[in-house]
């Protein structure tokens, strides 16, 4: 498959991550489900933390919120000057992508003096949970392991153009803000915080191995990725092997650590393929257990009951 081709074809994990696949977009995520509504909340909240969103950066990622339909601007008040940003049922439903998230970091991302960061409430029971993922149709819980893809690759049409194609693939520069957030930590950020991390991410859950393979796959420059593999390893969620016949070629495969990841990546993907793609039967990650396709929730650890968007606090 040459490069130009490779570069067309879409998958639901590559359109969703052109949305996700930014710091800052997480962090105003992350402030919206917390109620931020204007402009100015936002800027607020974000020096709060000691990390100040430059303003063109605020307005760019705001504007695309409301054009891919997770934002909309709605009068303040009835008859008001004044508008808000709010969540859409689009927007809403990646609380489950933020979720994941926290309780990655909560295990694997510990704060400066080895201490969890924080704790997710599910307020129906009283108990601190840590997500299980759930296969809907049988109940079971689910891991990478558990999965198969079948997939039918297609052109890119004009909204996945418009989403693949937007200038946002260098590293956010909020990875390198050292602020008081207790969200999306150093460590997180250097796995998801830039496109082409979370792209690359996405490939590895989808069999994607061999360096040439992931350049093929990705279409993305050489030296880009030797960087984000390098970075990966550093991160103990990748392993470097050398192959059997050829040692000079290298493959590479998720750690344990890096299989964790699969929440993030699998409500990613099922995210994209109900909201962006035209054709989500052409892009299907089966649950071997029962056979039907996989559409993750989540279950608290504790009581086992279904979570949902309304009975899960984080604490702090």
């Amino acid at each position: 498959m040459s490069k130009d081709k490779s570069a067309q074809l879409i998958t639901p994990a590559r359109l969703a991550q052109a949305v996700t696949g930014d710091a800052w977009t997480l962090h105003i995520l992350r402030h919206a489900f917390r109620g931020a509504r204007r402009y100015s909340q936002w800027r607020e909240l974000f020096t709060s933390e000691g990390m100040p969103i430059p303003e063109p950066v605020l307005s760019d990622r705001l504007s695309r919120l409301v054009s891919y339909q997770i934002l909309e601007r709605q009068p303040a008040a009835p008859q008001g000057v004044h508008r808000e940003y709010r969540l859409t049922d689009r927007g809403l439903e990646l609380w489950t992508l933020l979720i994941s998230i926290r309780d990655w970091e909560a295990r694997y991302a510990k704060g400066r003096r080895g201490k969890t960061t924080s704790m997710i409430l599910h307020t129906s029971c009283g108990h601190a949970t840590h997500p299980v993922l759930i296969c809907t149709h049988c109940g079971e819980k689910v891991t990478a392991r558990d999965t198969r893809l079948e997939m039918i690759a297609t052109r890119s049409s004009a909204l996945a153009a418009k989403l693949v194609n937007v200038p946002n693939t260098r590293r956010s520069n909020a990875v390198g803000r050292g602020g008081r957030s207790k969200f999306l930590q150093s460590q997180t950020l250097q796995i998801i915080g830039d496109r082409w991390s979370n792209m690359l991410l996405g490939a590895l859950f989808l069999g994607k191995h061999g360096f040439d393979e992931l350049r093929l796959f990705l279409a993305i420059p050489p030296a880009i990725l030797s960087n984000r593999l390098a970075k990966f390893v550093t991160l103990g969620i990748l392993r470097k092997e050398s192959h059997d016949e050829t040692p000079r070629r290298k493959f590479y495969r998720l750690t344990e650590k890096g299989l964790e990841l699969f929440s993030i990546v699998i409500f990613t993907v099922d995210w994209g393929n109900r909201w962006l793609t035209a054709h989500p039967e052409n892009f299907r990650i089966l649950h071997t257990t029962c056979g039907a396709t996989l559409r993750p929730s989540l279950n608290c650890s504790h009581c086992h009951e279904h979570l949902q968007r309304q009975t899960v606090q984080l604490i702090p």
